[in-house]
């Protein structure tokens, strides 16, 4: 299994220690019944740089299985430039995603797409992004433009019939607008922390272990 995604996915560092993500998590439950989990998250990268390390950091492997996401960096806008619009387009990130999905399920790969976390306010973040078109006095503010990237991961996940998880509606329902209960679940508002990452495993087993079934059953013939 591969989990391709940006600095949500990919290995962090947090004082001292190495943080638990989800990869190190799924590998934890599911490695010793022989799955291989190789996390192919990579911080700051968008759907365009990861398209330039996708047959090298995924398809080359031939996994069977396959987590993607992203969103955060592609909706990122960087007001510190005076910028006002996207890094990514969003038809350009959802053509990108949709490509992503189609390659790997023609190479019998299972795909599980899952949406963005949200994001919100803490007084970095707001150092960082609070101007326009971000709305600081807003609780979801920081998220103006992010909704749509997540709505465009579900779109995507209907069409290509690849297996989908709504991260991102699933923080929104748990932290709804209790600003306290944001550090429950994120390091800086925008990284989640342990139990944020446990949040995300806890979405991901099951579906994990049946897809694993599935491909016990079929011998990986069927994709979907």
């Amino acid at each position: 299994m591969v989990a391709l995604g940006d600095s949500t996915t990919a290995p962090r560092r947090v004082g001292d220690r190495n943080l638990v993500v989800y990869a190190d998590r799924l590998r934890d439950i599911f490695g010793p019944s022989g799955l291989t989990v190789i996390n192919a998250g990579v911080g700051g990268n968008d759907t365009r740089l990861a398209s330039a390390r996708f047959r090298k950091d995924v398809l080359d492997h031939q996994p069977r299985l396959a987590v993607v996401q992203f969103g955060i960096n592609d909706a990122a806008v960087d007001v510190r430039l005076g910028r006002t619009d996207p890094r990514v387009p969003l038809a350009e990130f959802s053509a990108t995603i949709r490509r992503m999905v189609e390659t790997l399920m023609q190479a019998l790969c299972r795909v599980i797409l899952m949406t963005p976390n949200p994001m919100y306010w803490t007084p970095a973040m707001l150092e960082l992004y609070g101007k326009p078109p971000y709305r600081p006095d807003d609780f979801d503010g920081f998220n103006v433009l992010l909704g749509s990237y997540a709505e465009a991961v579900r779109t995507v996940t209907r069409e290509t019939g690849c297996v989908g998880l709504d991260v991102y509606g699933r923080y929104q329902a748990l932290i709804g607008n209790r600003a306290a209960a944001v550090a429950d679940y994120f390091l800086d508002g925008m990284h989640p922390n342990d139990r944020g990452h446990a949040l995300v495993t806890e979405l991901l087993t099951p579906v994990v272990d049946r897809l694993l079934q599935a491909i016990r059953n079929d011998g990986g013939r069927q994709a979907v």
